[in-house]
């Protein structure tokens, strides 16, 4: 007689899932999405995810570049010197390719930080899954995203032209796009969002054993993520 004999062994059913459930994941809050990632994660489907996030995020971004006036000045510089570096400067803030790459590689970042710092704390709570199942809980924070993005354009498209000044002299630049205050409450309404899809990860995807648990790794999360906004109101 076997000595595992008389003991009942419940086993996961493997859960299907396509590129619209994980899109819609953040929206439904299916368990069944979260529990699947678990299973199979499928890293495509968050490199997607992002790049269609960066189309979005693309739009605000250019329409709030459009409207800075780049002044370069310089005491003893010459005017070709001070043309080229204006040309340069207007280039790389107004450059719908440079733009785009930079808004990619800057969340690409930042979902790599916050994926391995959500797995590391999903793994001293006790948690189960791979990192790669945990990147995808942090990137299906990429439709708070779209939908920020999506509210940002019409507070950048009736926002006023702002000029910054770049003294080649001493280096120093003045003028700076001021922060929207109802953006900024609204960041940290997506941030928290984004914290209610990190706590449907931690109790399905990390699997951990309590709610208690769960809002912990939730909580330290959101405040990673509004930490930018935090910075903006010191700063």
């Amino acid at each position: 007689m076997s000595e595992w004999e008389g003991f009942d062994f419940e086993e996961e059913e493997e859960i299907s899932y396509g590129f619209s459930d994980y899109l819609l994941a953040p929206i439904k809050f299916a368990s069944g999405t979260f529990k699947a990632v678990r299973q199979k994660p499928k890293l495509t489907y968050w490199i997607a995810l992002l790049l269609i996030a960066t189309l979005f995020a693309l739009i605000p971004s250019y329409i709030q570049a459009s409207k800075v006036e780049i002044k370069v000045v310089g005491e003893g510089v010459s005017e070709d010197v001070i043309k080229m570096v204006e040309a340069t400067q207007e280039m790389f803030m107004k450059n719908p390719a440079f733009l785009g790459i930079t808004i990619f590689i800057s969340s690409l970042i930042i979902q790599l930080v916050g994926g391995v710092v959500y797995f590391l704390i999903s793994k001293v709570m006790g948690g189960e899954g791979s990192f790669s199942s945990h990147l995808m809980v942090v990137g299906m924070t990429s439709v708070p995203t779209i939908v920020m993005s999506l509210l940002e354009i019409p507070f950048f498209m009736t926002s006023p032209p702002i000029q910054i000044t770049i003294d080649l002299r001493t280096g120093k630049s003045q003028g700076a796009v001021a922060s929207d205050p109802m953006l900024q409450v609204l960041s940290m309404l997506m941030a928290l969002w984004s914290a209610a899809v990190i706590y449907y990860g931690a109790k399905y995807t990390s699997k951990l054993d309590s709610d208690e648990k769960a809002l912990i790794v939730a909580f330290i999360m959101y405040l990673v993520l509004i930490l930018p906004v935090i910075l903006s109101l010191v700063i």
